[in-house]
């Protein structure tokens, strides 16, 4: 049997979408973009991040036991009435509710907490740090385990751009390939065999200043 983890129950406009709103494809009317949740979150089941707060949440012990200044979510909710009231709900989650007039607030302390998804907020800086993928990232703040740092082997040839051009083909059966270059305008100029090489032992040319 398939147990939610999270939910939302909400109305929104018709004019952004009720289906794409509901996964994380549109902003919402207060103009709070829920694609990182959508596109983040729930792609990677980071789900003690709060996609926003809304007069009724379905809550469970991963976003209740998640920290919010040094404490549990659901310690800081009980710790003032105008951050809304916990209630049993079904299947071991609680119905968080709040008052519409009180959400701006608590909206406000929880997006200073860190408790919504944001990829430069949260994943970026793990990947950063252990160089990893997103993948490992997710699992990491997922799970706390840390990624496996691979510092990159000092001899391992270096990656030219001649190395480049020939990972795609380029160099290989010249008279078969066709290497384009895209110049001001969108015009495709095709390189020549000479302009091929240049590139491969020089890099890219600049480009050629117009006269005044």
């Amino acid at each position: 049997m398939v147990r939610p983890v999270y939910g939302i129950i909400y109305d929104v406009a018709q004019a952004y979408g009720t289906t794409a709103y509901g996964i994380g494809l549109q902003y919402n009317s207060s103009g709070r973009s829920v694609q990182d949740w959508g596109m983040g979150a729930l792609r990677f089941e980071l789900f003690r991040f709060l996609r926003n707060v809304y007069h009724w949440n379905l809550l469970t012990d991963i976003q209740l036991d998640a920290l919010v200044y040094n404490i549990r979510l659901q310690d800081w909710i009980q710790q003032d009435a105008k951050r809304g009231e916990l209630t049993p709900f079904a299947d071991g989650m609680l119905l968080w509710t709040v008052e519409e007039q009180n959400i701006p607030e608590v909206r406000r302390l929880l997006d200073e907490a860190g408790m919504f998804y944001g990829y430069e907020q949260h994943l970026l800086p793990v990947i950063q740090k252990y160089r990893c993928s997103e993948e490992a990232a997710a699992e990491y703040l997922r799970t706390g385990k840390e990624p496996v740092y691979t510092p990159r082997d000092p001899n391992a040839p270096s990656l030219d751009m001649e190395t480049v051009l020939r990972n795609f083909g380029v160099g290989e059966n010249e008279g078969e390939q066709e290497v384009l270059r895209v110049e001001e305008g969108g015009k495709l100029h095709k390189l020549t065999p000479e302009e091929i090489a240049k590139i491969g032992s020089e890099g890219t040319p600049k480009r050629r200043k117009k006269k005044q």
